[in-house]
């Protein structure tokens, strides 16, 4: 019976006590009532910490009385509530005698101190507010002192009279003797936990997310921390929490208000619910692993190595739902045009309730059906029930949720099990939700209006529960309170001194009348208890054999067939029941069909029919995971010890032999599970025979009560019957146990012992027949071979197992295995056993003596099974060996012959983690087959060795001329099969296929090497005509242009024009065979025929370095090329057919094609034919688009400045703002310098020398595509023109805030720089925001407002976090700069402002090379910019694909967390290269788009970066690029045309194979993937088709991407369908020339729409550029980098998997796929072909209603066009402030991204020497943690080594130091030179000196580094210029004297880290200054000379200025002569 318990158990007044030092103090109990301790209620001790959390502290003024609650838990885990209230009173030194301190004269008076004092009161209930008007009533009378009662009778009064009533009691009105009235109501229920209006405030603080992730947390036992100003706070919230989890309860630390003293607590490996003050957040910031809680701003911060799994669908979503309905119910209704009056619930408390009535149905529907999983193993002496918890996952489907998982095995759901699994016990609240939660599902699907109805419903039970008479009339209550501001006065006296004895004395006064209140405890109506409702799982799945006819008389005539020994038929239909399988429902089947064959006794088996009985044991078990939640492992246990087969006489093997393998026997849980299971039924069978002979009507009746409750719950707790009386098998364990449970108090004592005992004894036998079953599959067949279960059964052995072991004595070696093998065997798997035993017998209450008993049989039976193994072990290595697998031939393309056959081999492991053994699921790796080589590719395919995984193809294959590399490997043993694999080789190809093969012992070392060496020729042929793509490949009909057909009838008359044409214009003699071998020079001179006269002179005697640098450019053979091409206008009409020239007409270029090589006057454009001959270029087109008022003579003279004379020629124009984009090589060294000098003298003067020299006409040139840019003609431009162009200058205007003044004067406002910031983009500056994207650039500048002007920040490539360098433009013109992490300060020079000011609003940016910028002059080009960028050549992409590739596909397992997948990526820097190409993409498209600019991309060599530049920028202005006509169109211009190495960048030719492959057109396809990405409705082809193009592209099957121009195509005859050119007689061609890749994609587009992008959406992105991000976080890796297909090799030759598909089809005979699921196998198949779509499944369902209508086929585009978009009515889209500021801020991040590249183009002279200073890091140990100044996290110096700079002291972790910034400022900051000029090196000049201008800073030596030892310099450095070997020039380089290492050091330059030579100064003679030497400068003073003698050669040096020379010769005398 319940009891009265008191309001309060203790009442403590405590107080400030000082420490001895005077500086500290502290709290102190003065009093406590009683103060004896209750015999039940233990006093708590240390509550005052509790009392001030934050410590205890005097004041200066009187602080407003405080009250807050806090909650102390005792060893018992039981809760101890803490009410204190504390106010603040005069503070008297207690430690008083007169002298004992001594005062200063400047000490505060102690009387104007004050001391905080609490009144505390301490109870086992949690009536907050009862306890807040307890505590204000005494100190109202404290503080008044007007009311007549005493304070000891007011604290009597609470802790002795006042008692509160248990759950289901009355209301208790009460005073306790000051006027007041208060009233006490206790819940209905104890269980439940009350909260008033806390869960409501909570969420009100955090809002749903966050509170949704908090229950979360708390559920999967993660740390959680409150933070507030409000102790109160911080109760509230905790206690809402720990509230929500209902009917769960919190078991871990539950401290809501955690004294500041404690904080260390939170270090504590266990989980908590904690809260402190803010002011103490500071202290928790560093602990990695607490979910912190911010409660006043509402933020949640959850550590990086925290996760924090989420709640699964469709629970999750109606969750939040019901929360939204709950807390927003105008939210559903907010769109209705009349919506109804629903008005927010206003009464915070109601709101409560609701919100919890929400979490009780989220967990009502979390553990739906968890009591059909309950395991009741005794029911007697006492009640033993353990929780299925993989019997739960499987029923829920719940095997693959994390969260689910985690909740299981938290301490809550344990308790909560022990709690709530009882069958009868009293219900509540959660019991009745749950067994009506299906039906209320089930109502709401129909009327969603009735969720809010339910859920007030529940409410409504918990406001009474906490309100049971809020029926009745209220009562008002009366609770004095002091007047406003009584705290504050002056004379209050002190809190008075307690009479202890008065309050004792009424306490026990009031004793006696305690037994009264006990008597209205017996009147009470008590909940009793009832039979719980077993529940109904929510959408359950339906019967195991519902729709599964086919499938299961499948597994049914297998396992008939194998029984009646049709072994043949069995074998036919096996692989269609290892598909069955994968369906849980087959395998409960085929388990039922096995078990019933086990009935009848056909148990011992033959060979065959044994073998296959095991492979259908391991293919079930291979389905399941290691948890067997569908129960299958389970059910196979009998099974496994049943069926056997005899090996020899004496001697059978039974099947558990064979399935030793799986994981799930080393599961511990799976055993305890299984076990509990089978106790279960035998206690139901146990008291099943009980009531089979006592009378069976009790336990039917009471049955009929429980099934009628169910049926009035809607619930089915079983099998329902099927009508008639029950019988005791219809009766479940769960329902046995109620009812025993239920008439316990009945029985006699001895009858439930007698039941005790039988129960302990079920257990003990079934423990006893696990122990034999544990044996059997833990001891491993070949127990020579160790014990292979030793990991899992690790663990500390009990006490009854080392008895056990030291008294047995059967381990001897009569049994003929070696003792110490044995022994270790045994031992491991009685540990094991043991441990299990140990864990299943005390939780189920097995006596001592039946534990010892089980303990000690262990061993025994052991040794006698490991006894017994050794004979069937031995007997089974006798049997016959298995036959190998046939060798299966791959499908084959036409034309594709087998130059191979096959050759048996195992595709093995390689380095890929989806491939390895520990990955659940299907094994197809390692497999056994064949490998075999064609014309083509090199093919592998087998099956699995994994047998009984799966009996389907593998196929992995690659095309042969793509391989990158094959080697040969070592040998190694290959475990699946048990053999040692001699020979193995590995291939890794560019398409991303990596096959290791090692070849089977039949193979020999001959075959394998013929192998090898037909591989190395396949993949280096010698001309494109031995590729497959002419060899072999079948022709692609392709339909003619009707034009053509006018034209040409035939080919053979398109051959006899052309070749008359050619003959004519080359004046070749048809009888003469000797002209075909007529030489043609590719890259010479050639023939000048054709050109100007006044030009030919001048190009015969044109240097060969001028048409450029590599002799051996083509392809092509010299003695097969023809006579020098000059193409006839018929050739020239054709070739301006084709798309690349048919795109300047789509432009608006030129009117037409018609015209070439005329100037017309209406435009400004025309098409020059200089090139037809391809003299001029070889590798430009033949036909080139120019302005119209430039001379062809001009074109010929200034394409010379450019290397391989590949001159700026115009690709593309913007429609609307008509810049230009161009596309030209990089300048030639030799000319740049005099290309565009000042000095060339007036235009005047250069005309009239007659002379027309390159540097000027490229001028000329260059001022004619400037005025063709309207940006630059602000004259011709109109108004319209002006409004509609958003240019960088006019959009970005600069803010009113900002003073002009501070930039260029000239160019303020008006320049690019000078023009960007606007109010919006200040503003966003102001806050911090940076160009995040452009991180991948040299330099990263940050701009920011500050009081001295203009500051940019400058930031390394690899800093991506920390502000590295920074410079402030303002003030006077001065320019300031800092470095962040060491805070030190210099001064450098002005280029920066330079480079600022220099920025202008161009009409013509021209990005060239960074080394060409110098010197370079732009005076008579007012409107060109010269732009440096810095780019990643040629040689930096190939490193950086090689490491990609090692990182998606490598040759070895590697378990090193630096070899991980993600930081092999980030070390490759590939991802950072595809950012560079998008912000250099980026910027020319804000310059075409945005500042209507012309641009020209002037880099290397003009066909690898500018290819990419030009082509991702065109793609992204112009919509038409991204159709498939676009992009086709796109390729051929900018790739193929304008030349593109193809052959040469992949290496297809033997003479190709000494360069490494460089990947410009794959990373081309990876930037658009990117793009493609982020703008999915953008492109009208799909991600396939790019993977399509990136795969063919090197595979050869297609004469695309093959040779390297247009020229040669032309030549070869494929470019315009022509009679070949290359070495190939006329009789020899035949139509087959190879097939276009473009002709293949349009014919599979017709047939199919695989390469269709059906979410293409080309109205809306019709004229929309795409501005994509380029910041790392949008960048992803290329699926097409890691996906593979093993079922039938690539994807991306679609004739191939399309046979192996129908092939392998034919092979199986499954009718399984009807159901129209296929199961997609992890990198068996191509997840993004299957992947299922709407678009796909309409097309086949048309084409099978056309099939079934006799109609003919519909095209399915034509079906697509057909379709009509719905009718949908216009309105204009109101956008929100916050999308409108979102879109303009990418806007302006994107032109700031473009602003920042054109000012770090200007200083990248100086940018780069800023990030030239690496660190000098040295191992560093941290006595204290700091923080890494890269990543700013902490440094654990002290448990493990970090990195210090031993020049600046940068610190930095291990992992961070290659990304760390070259900024060492030891080298860049400090000025070490001394007085007496011993110190070389200029100083840096301060702010107050003068700075140095641009030419002296190159002549300028460095600063110095000094030592740690003394200020004495280590180096001297300087430029010097030298005196070269024999006939060498004088040559500028940097000097490093090295006093350290005696050297004299010379560099190409300061930046250069590569020594090219030193002087050793132990071998200088003679150092002296000399004269002018030989061939010196004559400009250079004779001081300046010095030579140095040593006792090889003799050097000469000179300096500048002259002082220096002095200044070397004597610092290098003193170091020879010291």
């Amino acid at each position: 019976m319940a009891q009265w318990r008191r309001l309060a158990d203790y009442f403590i007044v405590i107080g400030y006590q000082q420490d001895k030092d005077g500086e500290t103090g502290g709290g102190r109990v003065i009093q406590r009532f009683p103060e004896k301790d209750w015999p039940d209620v233990p006093f708590t001790h240390g509550i005052e910490l509790f009392c001030q959390p934050g410590g205890w502290e005097l004041t200066e003024r009187r602080q407003e009385p405080t009250y807050f609650v806090s909650v102390l838990t005792d060893i018992d885990a039981e809760r101890r509530y803490c009410a204190c209230l504390t106010f603040y009173e005069p503070y008297d030194d207690l430690r008083g005698e007169a002298g004992e301190i001594e005062r200063d004269d400047d000490m505060v008076h102690h009387s104007v101190m004050f001391a905080p004092k609490s009144i505390v009161l301490i109870s086992q209930l949690d009536y907050f507010d009862t306890f807040k008007n307890c505590l204000g009533v005494i100190y109202t009378v404290y503080v008044e002192g007007n009311y007549s009662c005493d304070i000891e009778e007011l604290v009597g009064n609470i802790l002795g009279c006042i008692m509160v009533p248990p759950a289901g009691g009355p209301q208790v009105r009460f005073t306790i003797g000051a006027g007041d009235k208060q009233v006490l109501q206790p819940p209905t229920n104890i269980m439940i936990p009350v909260t008033r209006k806390t869960t409501a405030i909570l969420f009100h603080e955090l809002g749903i997310h966050n509170v949704i992730l908090l229950v979360s947390a708390a559920l999967t036992d993660h740390k959680i921390l409150f933070t507030s100003r409000s102790y109160s706070r911080l109760t509230i919230t905790s206690t809402a929490l720990s509230a929500l989890l209902y009917p769960l309860k919190y078991s871990y630390v539950y401290i809501p208000v955690l004294p500041a003293g404690l904080v260390e607590v939170l270090s504590t490996p266990t989980p908590f619910i904690a809260g402190v003050h803010s002011s103490v957040s500071s202290q928790v910031q560093d602990l990695l692993d607490v979910i912190i809680v911010d409660c006043d701003s509402g933020s949640v911060v959850i550590p990086e190595c925290v996760h924090i799994p989420s709640v699964p669908e469709p629970m999750s979503q109606r969750l939040l739902d019901s929360l939204s309905l709950v807390l927003n119910p105008d939210l559903m209704l907010a769109d209705f045009a009349f919506p109804k009056d629903v008005s927010k619930t206003s009464d915070l408390e109601r709101l409560d309730k609701e919100i919890r009535a929400v979490f009780i149905r989220f967990f009502a529907e979390l553990f739906s059906g968890y009591r059909a999983c309950l395991q009741i193993v005794r029911i007697h002496s006492p009640p033993v029930i353990q929780f299925h918890n993989a019997k739960f996952l499987g029923m829920r489907n719940l095997v693959e949720c994390d969260f689910s998982k985690k909740v299981l095995e938290s301490m809550c759901f344990a308790s909560f099990v022990q709690s709530r699994g009882a069958p009868f016990r009293v219900c509540d609240v959660f019991d009745e939700v749950f067994a009506s939660l299906s039906t209320a599902f089930h109502e709401e699907q129909v009327d969603p209006s009735l969720v809010l109805t339910h859920i007030k419903d529940i409410a409504n039970t918990l406001y009474l529960n906490e309100n049971p008479s809020s029926s009745a009339q209220p009562f008002v209550e009366k609770i004095p309170k002091p007047t406003d501001g009584a705290y504050s006065r002056i004379h209050l006296p002190k809190f008075p001194i307690i009479d202890w004895l008065h309050v004792q004395e009424i306490i026990d006064k009031r004793q006696s009348k305690r037994d009264g209140y006990q008597k209205h405890t017996t009147h009470l109506k008590m909940p009793s208890p009832r039979i719980v409702p077993v529940g109904r799982v929510h959408n359950n799945q339906c019967g195991y054999y519902a729709n599964q006819t086919r499938r299961l008389e499948v597994l049914h005539n297998c396992v008939r067939f194998i029984f009646e020994n049709k072994i043949s038929d069995a074998r036919k239909i096996y692989p269609a029941v290892v598909r069955a399988l994968k369906n849980k429902a087959s395998r409960h089947a085929l388990t039922a069909d096995l078990k019933s064959h086990a009935a009848s006794n056909k148990c011992n088996l033959d060979h065959q029919q044994f073998l296959l009985v095991v492979k259908l044991f391991n293919a079930l078990l291979q389905n399941e995971s290691p948890l067997d939640e569908n129960g299958i492992a389970a059910q196979l246990l009998p099974l496994a010890d049943t069926f056997c087969r005899r090996l020899s006489p004496g001697v059978i093997q039974f099947a558990y032999t064979c399935i030793q393998e799986h994981a799930v026997w080393a599961n511990q849980q799976f055993w305890e599970a299984t076990f509990y299971e089978e106790v279960q039924k035998q206690i139901r069978s146990l008291y099943q025979s009980i009531y089979r002979d006592q009378n069976l009507q009790p336990i039917n009746r009471q049955v009929d009560i429980i099934r009628s409750q169910s049926n009035s719950s809607n619930l089915s707790p079983s099998t329902s019957s099927q009508g008639g009386s029950l019988t005791t098998e219809d009766v479940s364990c769960l329902e046995i146990a109620a009812e025993e449970l239920r008439k316990a108090k009945y029985e006699k004592e001895e009858e439930l012992k007698s039941l005790s005992i039988q129960e302990e004894g079920i257990v003990y036998s079934q423990a006893l027949h696990f122990c034999n079953r544990m044996v059997y599959l833990k001891v491993p067949l070949d127990t020579s071979r160790g014990m292979p279960y030793m990991s899992h059964g690790d663990g500390s052995a009990s006490s009854y197992y080392t008895q056990s072991i030291a008294g047995s004595g059967s381990l001897d070696g009569e049994s003929g295995f070696d003792e110490a093998e044995v022994s270790e065997v045994g031992l491991g798997v009685t540990k094991i056993i043991n441990k299990f035993i140990e864990k299943v017998g005390r939780e189920s209450g097995v006596s001592d003596a039946h534990m010892k008993s089980l303990t000690q049989n262990v061993p025994t039976l052991v040794t006698m099974h490991v006894e017994t193994i050794d004979n069937v072990c031995r007997e089974s290595k006798r049997l016959p060996p298995i036959l190998k697998p046939k060798i299966t031939e791959p499908c084959l393309l036409p034309g594709e012959t087998m130059i191979q056959d096959g050759l048996r081999a195992y595709l093995l492991f390689d380095g890929r983690e989806e491939y390895q053994a520990t990955e659940p699921g299907p094994q197809y790796i390692p497999a056994e087959g064949a490998i075999f080589l064609t014309t083509y590719r090199v093919v592998f395919k087998g099956t699995p060795c994994d047998q009984y995984a799966c009996e389907l193809n593998v196929i992995r294959s690659t095309p042969i001329s793509a391989i990158n590399k094959e080697k040969k490997m070592r040998s190694e043993y290959f475990q699946p099969l048990d053999i040692y694999l001699q020979h193995i080789i590995l291939i890794r190809s560019h398409t991303f296929q990596l096959m290791k093969v090692g070849f089977d012992e039949e193979v020999g070392e001959e075959s394998v090497e013929h192998f090898r060496k037909a591989l190395a020729k396949g993949r280096s042929p010698v001309s494109v005509l031995d590729t497959f793509a002419f060899s072999g490949a079948s022709v692609i009909p392709v339909t003619v242009d009707q034009k053509r057909k006018e034209k040409y009838h035939t080919l053979r008359d398109l051959g006899k024009t052309l070749k008359k044409t050619v003959r004519k214009t080359a004046g070749l003699k048809p009888n003469k065979p000797s002209d075909r071998k007529t030489r043609y020079m590719l890259s010479g001179r050639g023939s000048m025929k054709g050109l100007p006269p006044s030009l030919a002179e001048e190009f015969e005697g044109r240097p060969d370095s001028m048409f450029g640098d590599e002799d051996n450019w083509s392809m092509l053979s010299q003695d097969d090329v023809h006579v020098g091409l000059q193409t006839d206008p018929k050739t020239q009409e054709r070739l301006s057919e084709l798309l690349c020239y048919r795109d300047f007409v789509r432009l608006n270029l030129i009117g037409s094609m018609k015209n070439i090589g005329q100037r017309v006057r209406s435009e400004n454009f025309f098409t020059s034919n200089l090139n037809s001959s391809y003299k001029m270029c070889h590798s430009y087109p033949g036909l080139l688009l120019f302005p119209n008022n430039i001379s062809d003579e001009s074109i010929m003279r200034f394409g010379r400045s450019h290397r391989q004379n590949r001159f700026p020629v115009i690709t593309w124009r913007h429609p609307r703002t008509k810049a230009l984009l161009l596309r030209a090589s990089a300048f030639h060294s030799r000319s740049v310098m005099g290309k565009l000098k000042a000095s060339q003298g007036s235009t005047s003067n250069r005309e009239s020398t007659g002379s027309l020299s390159t540097s000027y006409e490229m001028e000329k040139y260059l001022m004619v595509l400037s005025s063709l840019t309207p940006a630059g003609n602000s004259n011709k431009r109109t108004s319209s023109d002006a409004s509609g162009m958003s240019t960088l200058s006019t959009t970005l205007t600069p803010s009113s805030s900002y003073e002009t003044s501070r930039l260029s004067p000239a160019r303020s406002g008006t320049g690019v720089l000078g023009g960007m910031f606007d109010k919006r983009s200040s503003r966003l500056l102001n806050e911090g925001t940076s160009a995040s994207h452009n991180k991948g650039m040299s330099t990263h500048f940050t701009m920011a407002h500050t009081s001295s002007g203009l500051t940019f920040s400058a930031k390394s490539p690899r800093d991506r976090r920390n502000s590295v360098t920074s410079f402030t433009i303002g003030g006077g013109g001065r320019t300031e700069f800092s470095n962040a992490p060491t805070r030190t300060n210099a001064t450098i020079d002005t280029r920066y402002h330079q480079a600022e000011q220099e920025l202008s609003q161009a009409s013509l940016y021209i990005f060239c090379e960074k080394n060409q910028s110098k010197g370079m002059k732009t005076e008579h080009l007012s409107k060109c910019e010269f732009v440096s960028v810095d780019f990643r050549d040629v040689t930096s992409v190939k490193l950086s694909y090689k490491k990609l590739m090692r990182a998606c596909f490598p040759a070895a397992v590697s378990n090193l967390p630096e070899h991980s997948f993600n930081k092999l990526v980030a070390e490759s820097g590939w991802l950072v290269q595809i950012q560079s190409i998008l912000q250099y993409a980026g910027a020319c498209v804000d310059l075409l788009d945005a500042q209507g600019a012309s641009v020209i991309l002037a880099l290397e060599d003009g066909w690898d970066i500018t290819a990419q530049i030009t082509s991702i920028a065109e793609m992204l202005l112009d919509p038409y690029y991204r159709t498939f006509e676009g992009f086709h169109t796109l390729i051929e211009k900018e790739w193929l045309s304008f030349g593109h190495r193809f052959s040469y960048r992949s290496c297809q030719m033997m003479k190709n194979q000494s360069t490494a492959f460089a990947p410009m057109f794959l990373q081309f396809l990876d930037v658009v993937h990117q793009i493609h990405l982020q703008f999915p409705m953008s492109f009208e082809f799909n991600q396939f088709y790019l993977k399509f193009l990136a795969y063919h592209h090197l595979s050869n099957r297609f004469r695309t991407f093959m040779l390297d121009s247009e020229y040669e195509r032309l030549e070869a005859g494929w470019l315009l369908d022509d009679r070949p050119r290359i070495g190939m007689a006329a009789a020899d061609f035949t139509a087959n020339m190879g097939n276009s890749i473009w002709d293949y994609i349009d014919l599979q587009r017709v047939k199919s729409s695989i390469f269709h992008n059906f979410y293409y959406n080309n109205e809306e992105t019709q004229d929309m550029v795409l501005r994509p991000h380029s910041n790392m976080a949008n960048l992803l890796v290329w699926d097409y980098y890691l996906e593979e297909s093993l079922s039938h090799g690539p994807s991306y030759d679609l004739e191939l998997a399309r046979k192996e598909t129908q092939q392998q089809a034919s092979e199986m005979t499954d009718d399984s796929t009807e159901s129209g699921r296929i199961t997609i196998n992890n990198c068996y198949k191509n997840v993004t072909l299957h992947m299922p779509n709407a678009f796909t499944s309409h097309l086949q369902e048309i084409a099978a209603i056309e099939k079934e209508s006799n109609q003919f086929p519909s095209k399915w585009s034509d079906v697509v066009n057909r379709l009509q978009e719905p009718l949908r009515d216009s309105f204009r889209r109101q956008y929100s402030l916050s999308t409108r500021y979102c879109r303009s801020h990418g806007r302006h991040v994107h032109k700031r991204s473009t602003i920042e590249f054109l000012v770090k183009g200007k200083m990248i002279p100086q940018a780069t020497k800023m990030f030239s200073r690496p660190h000098s890091f040295e191992n560093h140990h941290y006595n204290a943690p700091q923080t890494c100044d890269y990543c700013s996290r902490i440094l654990w110096g002290f448990m493990k080594t970090e990195l210090k700079c031993a020049g600046c002291n940068y610190m930095c972790h291990e992992k961070c130091k290659p990304l760390v910034p070259n900024t060492c400022s030891n080298e860049r900051t400090r000025n070490e030179a001394n007085s007496n000029g011993s110190s070389g090196g200029v100083e840096l000049q301060t702010a107050s000196q003068p700075l140095q201008s641009p030419s002296d800073e190159e002549k300028t030596i460095v600063e110095s580094s000094e030592t740690k030892s003394d200020n004495k310099s280590k180096t001297y450095e300087g430029y010097l210029h030298k005196r070269g070997a024999m006939l060498k020039g004088w040559k500028c380089r940097w000097f490093v004297l090295d006093f350290l290492k005696h050297q004299l050091r010379y560099y190409d330059d300061k930046d250069d880290t590569h020594c090219k030579g030193f002087i050793d100064l132990a071998e200088v003679v003679h150092v002296a200054s000399t004269k002018s030497a030989a061939g010196a400068p004559k400009k250079v003073e004779d001081s300046a000379f010095f030579e140095m003698r040593t006792v090889k050669r003799q050097y000469a040096f000179f300096a500048d200025p002259p002082e220096e020379a002095h200044k070397w010769v004597e610092i290098i005398q003193n170091r020879i002569s010291s």
